[in-house]
């Protein structure tokens, strides 16, 4: 399957399916196969961010909706995917609740 940056309305609603993992530091790392392409992938969600060698917390408006943009992160090769890219190119939102 060739690399296409692409987001389908299914790919929110097949995802919803990942295997949600949290660690001990708050990330959750999402597991299960990409909607588009079937390969198998992860895809990590963390709230801190570095930044000069330090992590800090970010801040999240407390109005904000709880939605990830996830992009598909398989190793599988798909013809035309950029070189320092991961993935087959499918995103789609996915809520992560309140």
């Amino acid at each position: 399957m060739p690399y296409l940056e692409t987001n389908q309305e299914h790919f929110a609603e097949a995802a919803s399916a990942f295997v949600r993992e949290t660690t001990a530091d708050g990330t959750v790392v999402l597991s299960g196969p990409c909607p588009r392409c079937g390969h198998a992938m992860e895809y990590l969600i963390t709230k801190s961010v570095v930044k000069g060698w330090r992590a800090r917390k970010a801040t999240t408006p407390a109005a904000a909706p709880l939605v990830e943009e996830i992009c598909c992160t398989c190793e599988q090769e798909h013809p035309g995917r950029p070189v320092e890219y991961l993935g087959c190119g499918a995103f789609w939102d996915l809520p992560l609740g309140s």
